[in-house]
């Protein structure tokens, strides 16, 4: 199948970007939505689309989602997404000075801004580590793929331990079904429907959509705070706020794309560590938290640099650095399309494509943010009780049409219980649906290598690219585990 950079303009895509933007605004903009649910809830969806426009889709959707948790964080001090905290601190204090529009505004445009910052260098980046990732051999993609695991589960949460298990619990739960190498059934219990093994989609649904209407049904209901009429004040923002925060849009955007390419590690960590390094460089560090507006740039700006920086791992070595990009990672898996060192030279124009659909969802992006911001305000407050039933129909439907199987809806719903008792006792979700992505990967790997090796283990630490990784993956997790003992 060969790919055109004009594809990306074809009406269907466009439209497909587009309802991918507005529902990530939306969900990026309600409290108690995520960005992971949005995209979960659209993936089934694309299952009869093109790859261009069913990744123009989900695309637009992560980028949109980055930058609507601003919204609510910055009108109503709710942030709609964990990273839009950071946004709030400064965000809020400009509503109740009277400028939510110079909020809204400052922090569309430097949302704008990090992406493209990370978008340069996912381009400049991407295909450099991809030719390098060309010497990777069974045993070198067994190493990092164990690492980049292993750092997913160490980062989750703080909870090393318990991330650790989460992991454990995933790579086994991947081991249901047929043997990738004898083809002999296993924990397969006599059962039919598990010959084809456990779906990674059914579970990633529930995993992540019903906790959240658990916890939906459990919260006491709010009434939508008055400050949505401070609306109709729309001050807009000036070239004097402009020259204002470049720097600290310049350093969101660094240091978002960087943390972004990093496994692991996610969004709340980079808008954090640019706040904070963009209140020591200001000239105006007394007025961070009290409505500055660089408060509001650094954060934006590194919140969607993060979804540039994040898909270099996911294209260059298959490993996603974060949720949604895991969900991207099953995206091309239902397309057809394997990440890794290879992808660049097998899919080249494939690649520029998604480069080009980044640029442009960038831009649309902004454009419908910039005329929906009034509305979204007041979709983030709809009644729990309308829309949880609604994403409840759309779990139940998603992971049945997945294989036209009912027993993926079983799971689904077990799944969904397992992910909230875990939540309740601090066991990341995160790990246990990476491990069932990436546990194939990982066993084909690792038993190629014993068989390449003669069933030498030691071929893991004579490999020098292999022992780079290794040793790169044990200082990380020295260093984690040190500083959460302080």
């Amino acid at each position: 199948m060969e790919f055109s950079l004009m594809q990306v303009f074809e009406l269907q895509t466009l439209l497909a970007m587009f309802a991918g933007i507005v529902l990530g605004l939306f969900t990026g903009s309600t409290p108690g939505l995520t960005i992971s649910m949005g995209m979960i809830i659209v993936l089934p969806l694309t299952f009869g689309l093109s790859p261009v426009t069913a990744l123009a889709m989900l695309i637009g959707l992560y980028q949109a989602g980055m930058a609507g948790g601003s919204v609510s964080a910055t009108l109503l001090n709710i942030p709609g997404t964990p990273a839009a905290t950071a946004t709030a601190l400064d965000g809020y204090p400009l509503t109740r000075r009277g400028e939510p529009g110079r909020a809204i505004q400052m922090a569309c445009t430097s949302s704008f801004l990090g992406g493209l910052i990370g978008l340069f260098f996912l381009v400049l980046v991407a295909p450099v580590l991809a030719d390098v990732a060309t010497q990777f051999g069974p045993v070198e993609q067994f190493s990092l793929i164990l690492v980049g695991l292993t750092l997913i589960a160490g980062l989750s949460q703080g909870a090393m331990a318990k991330g650790c298990v989460s992991a454990v619990v995933g790579l086994m739960l991947a081991t249901i079904g047929m043997d990738p190498m004898v083809g002999t059934p296993r924990f397969t219990f006599g059962s039919l429907e598990l010959m084809g093994g456990l779906s990674w989609l059914p579970v990633m649904i529930g995993g992540f959509a019903i906790p959240e209407m658990l916890l939906a049904i459990s919260a006491a209901s709010h009434s939508p705070p008055s400050q949505i009429g401070a609306l109709r004040i729309f001050k807009r923002i000036s070239l004097a706020d402009m020259k204002r925060a470049y720097r600290s849009i310049l350093i969101g955007g660094l240091v978002g794309t960087g943390v972004g390419a990093l496994p692991g590690a996610n969004a709340p960590v980079a808008v954090f560590l640019s706040y904070d390094l963009a209140r020591r460089r200001s000239k105006n560090s007394e007025e961070f938290g009290k409505g500055a507006i660089e408060g509001v740039a650094a954060p934006e700006a590194a919140n969607n640099a993060v979804a540039g920086g994040a898909m270099i791992p996911l294209l260059t070595l298959g490993i996603p650095g974060d949720t949604v990009t895991a969900i991207l990672l099953g995206a091309f898996t239902i397309q057809g399309f394997s990440p890794g060192p290879l992808f660049f030279f097998e899919h080249a124009d494939l690649i520029y494509v998604i480069f080009l659909v980044f640029l442009v969802s960038n831009v649309l992006n902004l454009f419908t943010i910039f005329t929906l911001s009034p509305v979204l305000a007041r979709l983030a407050f709809m009644p729990k009780g309308l829309v949880m039933p609604i994403i409840a129909a759309f779990c139940v439907v998603g992971s049945f049409l997945f294989r036209n199987n009912f027993i993926d809806v079983y799971v689904m719903v077990g799944a969904g219980l397992a992910a909230y008792f875990m939540r309740r006792h601090g066991y990341p979700f995160i790990p246990l649906i990476l491990g069932m992505i990436l546990g194939p990967q990982l066993e084909k790997n690792f038993r190629l290598s014993l068989i390449l090796s003669s069933g030498d283990p030691l071929t893991f630490v004579t490999s020098p690219i292999s022992v780079l990784i290794l040793a790169f993956g044990f200082i990380l997790l020295f260093t984690t585990l040190r500083r959460q003992r302080r």
